[in-house]
Formats: C-alpha cells, sequence, structure tokens
C-alpha cells in the first residue's frame, strides 16, 4: 500500500500552527500535495478594506435573519439546531473579517460579540423566514463572489470565495450542520493551477475507486443506483479536466496502483465514506479555484465547478466554517 499523503492543498500541515485547534486523523484520500504556509508573511496593517467593513454588515444582516428563522413559529428542532450552528460560524468568521489582516492566521477578542441578537416584533412562520434568509443569503453570497473574483490569487481569493460559498450554504437548512474543523484563515504560498488541478484529479481517481467498492458492496436498490450515477459523473469530470490540462500544456498524474482506505467500503459506511469523498473534492476545487488568475474567465467556471460541489457535501455531512480551508 503507498504511504499516506499530505490533506491539505496548501501546506496544512505547516499551516497547523496558525490555527486554534489542531487536525488530526486521516482523511479518506490524501493526495500528494505541494506548496507550503508562510509564517509571519509581511503584510500592510492599516484600517480594515472596505470589502471587509461591507462583509462585516452582510455578517450582521445574515446572523439577524438566522435569528428570525430560529425563533419562527412553526421552525423545526433540526432548524433551530442548524440556525444556531450557522451563527455560530458567522460569529468565527465575524472575528476574522475584524482583524486588520484576516490572513494573520490569529484570533482577538470581538469586542461586538454580545451572544445571539434578540429578535423583536412578532414572530413570523418558518416559511416566511426561510424565504427571507434565501434571498438576503444569496446576495449576500453574490457580493463575496465579486471580491474573491477580483482577489489576488492564492489565500486572499480562497478567503472571500470560501465566505461566499459558505454564504451560499446560509441559503436554506441543511440536512447536517456546519462543522467547526478549528481552521482560521492563513497566509501561504500560492501554488501554481496545474498543481491544483493536479490534486483534483488525484482526488479524482480516489473518489472512482472508493465509489466503485461501494457500489460493490450494495444491493440492488436506490442508493446503489445513485453512487453508480455519481460514479460515473466523477469519472467524466476527471476526463474533462485531464483533457484541459493537456491542452493547457500540463500533465495529469496517473492513478496510483492501490489506495491505502481508513473506512472499508460497506453498505454499514456508506455515509462516512461519501462524505470524505465529497469534502475533499470540495477543498479540491476551492484549491483550483484560488490558483486560478483573476483576470482569467476560468476564474468563474472554477467558483461554479466549486459550488456545484457543495450539495454533494451537505447530503452527508456539514460544510466547513470555512469551506476550502480545510
Amino acid at each position: 500500500m503507498p504511504t499516506p499523503l499530505s490533506r491539505r492543498a496548501f501546506g496544512l500541515t505547516a499551516g497547523l500552527a496558525l490555527v486554534a485547534t489542531p487536525l488530526s486523523g486521516c482523511s479518506f484520500f490524501d493526495p500528494t500535495v505541494h506548496g507550503s504556509a508562510v509564517r509571519n508573511l509581511p503584510r500592510p496593517s492599516p484600517t480594515p478594506e472596505q470589502a471587509q467593513v461591507n462583509a462585516l454588515a452582510g455578517n450582521e444582516s445574515l446572523t439577524a435573519a438566522l435569528q428570525v428563522l430560529r425563533t419562527a413559529t412553526g421552525a423545526t428542532p433540526a432548524e433551530v439546531a442548524w440556525t444556531t450552528a450557522v451563527q455560530r460560524a458567522l460569529q468565527l468568521q465575524r472575528r476574522v473579517l475584524l482583524r486588520p489582516d484576516p490572513l494573520s492566521g490569529a484570533l482577538g477578542d470581538d469586542p461586538m460579540a454580545s451572544g445571539s441578537p434578540r429578535t423583536t416584533g412578532a414572530r413570523v412562520p418558518a416559511v416566511r423566514a426561510t424565504d427571507e434568509l434565501a434571498t438576503l443569503a444569496t446576495a449576500e453570497a453574490a457580493t463575496l463572489l465579486t471580491v474573491a473574483l477580483s482577489a489576488e490569487t492564492g489565500p486572499d481569493a480562497l478567503l472571500w470565495g470560501s465566505l461566499s460559498v459558505f454564504a451560499s450554504a446560509s441559503a436554506q437548512p441543511a440536512p447536517h450542520p456546519p462543522v467547526d474543523h478549528g481552521v482560521v484563515p492563513f497566509s501561504f504560498e500560492s501554488e501554481s493551477l496545474g498543481s491544483a488541478q493536479s490534486v483534483l484529479v488525484e482526488h479524482l481517481f480516489r473518489a472512482d475507486q472508493a465509489l466503485a467498492a461501494l457500489v460493490g458492496a450494495l444491493r440492488p436498490g436506490s442508493l446503489r443506483t445513485q453512487l453508480a450515477q455519481r460514479r460515473g459523473l466523477l469519472v467524466q469530470q476527471r476526463v474533462d479536466l485531464q483533457a484541459t490540462m493537456r491542452a493547457a500544456g500540463a500533465t495529469p498524474p496517473p492513478p496510483e496502483p492501490g489506495y491505502e482506505l481508513p473506512i472499508r467500503p460497506a453498505a454499514g459506511t456508506v455515509a462516512a465514506v461519501m462524505a470524505t469523498i465529497e469534502t475533499d473534492l470540495f477543498n479540491a476545487a476551492a484549491g483550483v479555484f484560488c490558483a486560478t488568475p483573476a483576470t482569467d474567465e476560468a476564474r468563474t467556471a472554477a467558483h461554479a465547478a466549486w459550488l456545484t460541489q457543495l450539495p454533494q457535501v451537505t447530503r452527508w455531512t456539514g460544510v466547513s466554517w470555512f469551506p476550502g480551508w480545510v
């Protein structure tokens, strides 16, 4: 069996010294990754940029809309749990945005933190609250995406793209609340687009193998059919990406002869396996997004591919508080 490889597309191992809670354990798929975190990277430290000010205002509005849903008439326990988790994530995002350098990898106290906001006025029906949340979150995601599309390649693009994707994930209650992976955005050494695409290709190869094992372990039925279809889509995605890389003069990585699978694909492990598969693909797509030059229209397409992966993740697990950074 090959040796398990580094998971993070941008030197997470070195970057873990910068996060609040270290990550550990073995990922289902760990493709070879090049790039290293840059500690104490010199950055300007004046007043926050206007984009941060705008994002903080959007964060506050989104938090308030979630509170309306949280206390709405007819809100289910699952909706209350989901909104509470999203509000906690937004609070951490707020603390990051309040820093003069949001990529410092460190956090200070939020001087404006006062717990969950209180809802004033009459409670509204949950259906109405959900509709209003969807409208606000979609608009906020678009605003953040505008910043992300013009941001400098690397950590800046990943930060704003991550905030935009999370806002999209907050548009409506998901089956699983978002997950705190203990990650705070940090500066890292950007990698080439070809390298980021290679990481995604490797994840797609490994997903193909795992899905094949899952399909083989399941009895005929709707879930087996769905997973077989998902495998076909991912194979086509890999073929298309390989063709794109070759057209650009890059050489896609070949499949490895075998992979070490910490979780045995079986009928009882479908959710755990799929959660890891889809999350790894999600993070690899984020890597392609932030490695794509801002002047290239391909960054818009890379964002669309990243966002398309979102519902595949939330079907099986919660999205990270900072999507793409895990």
